[in-house]
């Protein structure tokens, strides 16, 4: 896993695409992307910020699939 967990690095890359916001029970992060225009939402929740950026590289790597209207 990569180590730079830097909140402010994590804004810089995914803030413009993810709502990232610290919970303060269970789960301590999470990211929420709503897709514009489209039908759907992700979520992703990890217990630090070094778990988080691994999670979101994952799920932008794995675009989900078009789907039919």
């Amino acid at each position: 896993m990569h180590s730079d967990a830097s909140l402010a690095r994590l804004f810089r890359k995914y803030g413009d695409r993810w709502e990232i916001e610290k919970v303060l029970r269970g789960t301590e992060w999470i990211a929420v992307h709503r897709e514009t225009g489209g039908d759907y939402i992700r979520i992703i929740s990890a217990h630090d910020l070094g778990a988080l950026r691994y999670q979101l590289n994952e799920a932008e790597r794995d675009e989900p699939e078009e789907r039919e209207p």
